[in-house]
């Protein structure tokens, strides 16, 4: 028997590395003919006459430089963003240029981000630069960049209504921690992976206020909130890697991409019969002054025209969903490793929350956190979503006031984080100083209006600035402040294994994000008890 045995397991090691063989060969057969077939060279792309990040890059072919992207686009950003030009100017004070596999990024210094950002969109355009960056014509994510509808209602309704809607939020925060949180672990340390616990809050919460009921309770909508933006990102981190003209096929046969393209079906097959209930309701109410507060009533009410489809306004609530739950989630488990790698800020932040709530605490309480609000914004600087900001594609050649010339078609954007890490914008950036906005305000005459989250600077881009803002960031602060008031009194947490440094972030193409199977301990704190 034991013969028997050992002759299966050689039987299987060999079957296994005769996969691993032919695995290895078709790789690099196909890397082989990925490089032959994408061998033109950097510098015949069409863009402006500016030099690229690193000089070697325009004798590259544009595969190598496309790798390089991939896997170090941080220090290529950087290395353009600090290397010297002829002469004493350097790329911090002009453009640049990065090689990904489908475009040519022109890369504009800071000096240009008041004037890119108040650009029309009849110039520049961040919708198409956005459905780019997605593979919106291979994943489904697509965008109407005519339509306004989506602005419309974060402008007019989402937003002036943030105070109406904190209660909400707070009880689907309270139920979801109740959920997905220990509750009797008073003496034991619990481990649990903050990523996913917070992935199902964030979808709830999203759910609730831009579905509302019954909708956000269906499980269907909230599986496909939480799994359609990882099967949507990871796709295009891998499609990415390759040239445009294998996207078709790897569209095709990548499994990732065809769930996420499943879970948009679903999500039609969920909301399109709900919307058109909806638009009949409104049609036949004469007060729509009536309609029930949430994004979906909103979407359905401020609808006009083509826009007044059920199909279209369920694309829009998908992309919604998509847009407030994956940065708001990057930025929740990014926060929450670095209060956990600082205890004695921690200390402070639950002093501030608990001075708040001595008389009470109501929508307004919030305003008052400066410097869990500082916190939150040091911890983005330190740890964005993106490296770059402000993307654009040119829909009309532009000439930018120091005499950079943009073709139409071209991609353009800024080194946010570069800039917002330069010592002349933050000092000492390589130091997380949680108070550091706080401190600044309050040497500040209006300190309410300077440094805070929601505040986009020419040099503290993380929600883009200007016109380009992002429309949304009251939500977003919001929901970031509710979800860590409750934990930051209710619990003590800590890495696993005694480590007392946050864990290192993932980086792939621009991107920045944490690590989702890292795992913390949790305690529940005695006597403890948040405000709401």
């Amino acid at each position: 028997m034991a013969h028997i045995l050992s002759a299966n397991f050689a039987m299987h090691g060999l079957w296994n590395n005769a996969l691993v063989n032919l695995g290895f060969m078709t790789f690099v057969t196909f890397s082989m003919v990925y490089f032959i077939v994408n061998r033109r060279m950097v510098s015949i792309s069409p863009g402006i006459k500016a030099p690229y990040a690193i000089n070697y890059l325009r004798f590259a072919p544009h595969s190598l430089a496309n790798c390089l992207y991939v896997f170090y686009a941080g220090l290529l950003i950087e290395a353009g963003y600090q290397k010297p030009t002829r002469g004493p100017s350097q790329f911090k004070t002009s453009a640049y240029m990065l090689a990904r596999s489908d475009v040519n990024m022109i890369v504009l210094p800071a000096s240009a981000v008041t004037e890119l950002s108040s650009l029309p969109n009849q110039i520049a355009n961040g919708l198409l630069a956005l459905e780019r960056d997605m593979l919106g014509k291979w994943t489904g994510l697509h965008m109407d960049v005519e339509s306004r509808l989506h602005h419309k209602v974060v402008q007019r309704k989402v937003t002036p209504n943030l105070e109406i809607l904190t209660p909400t939020v707070e009880e689907e925060v309270r139920n979801s921690f109740l959920d997905y949180l220990p509750q009797n672990c008073e003496n034991d340390w619990v481990e649990i992976e903050p990523y996913y616990v917070l992935l199902k809050v964030t979808a709830r919460i999203s759910g609730r206020v831009l579905i509302g009921f019954p909708i956000c309770r269906d499980e269907r909508w909230l599986d496909f909130a939480m799994i359609f933006t990882q099967e949507v990102f990871g796709s295009l981190i891998i499609m990415r890697w390759f040239p445009p003209w294998l996207y078709s096929t790897l569209a095709f046969f990548l499994p990732s991409v065809r769930r996420a393209k499943d879970y948009i079906r679903q999500g039609h097959e969920i909301l399109e019969p709900a919307f058109k209930k909806r638009l009949g309701e409104i049609d036949d109410k004469k007060d729509k002054s009536e309609t029930i507060g949430d994004g979906f009533s909103w979407f359905a009410e401020l609808a006009q025209g083509e826009d007044r489809y059920p199909a279209k306004l369920t694309h829009f609530e998908i992309l919604l969903a998509l847009a407030s739950i994956h940065t708001t989630l990057l930025r929740e488990v990014n926060f929450l490793y670095d209060m956990i790698a600082r205890p004695l800020l921690v200390d402070e932040l639950r002093k501030e929350i608990a001075d708040s709530s001595e008389f009470g605490w109501n929508a307004t309480s919030y305003a008052q956190l400066g410097k869990l609000d500082s916190a939150l914004r040091e911890s983005q600087r330190t740890s964005p979503p993106t490296l770059i900001g402000l993307r654009h594609i040119m829909k009309q050649s532009y000439t930018m006031s120091d005499s950079t010339f943009l073709h139409k078609g071209s991609y353009v954007c800024v080194p946010a984080y570069s800039i917002e890490n330069n010592p002349a914008n933050t000092q000492n950036p390589h130091v997380f100083d949680g108070l550091r906005d706080y401190k600044k305000r309050a040497t500040h005459v209006k300190p309410k209006s300077q440094h805070l989250y929601t505040t986009p600077e020419p040099s503290m881009s993380g929600f883009s600035y200007g016109k380009s803002a992002c429309l949304g960031r009251f939500f977003a602060v919001l929901i970031l402040k509710t979800i860590f008031v409750k934990p930051l009194i209710e619990y003590d947490l800590r890495f696993t294994s005694g480590a007392t440094e946050k864990p290192e972030n993932c980086h792939a193409h621009e991107f920045i994000f944490p690590h989702p199977a890292t795992k913390i301990l949790i305690k529940k704190r005695a006597k403890s008890t948040a405000p709401f």
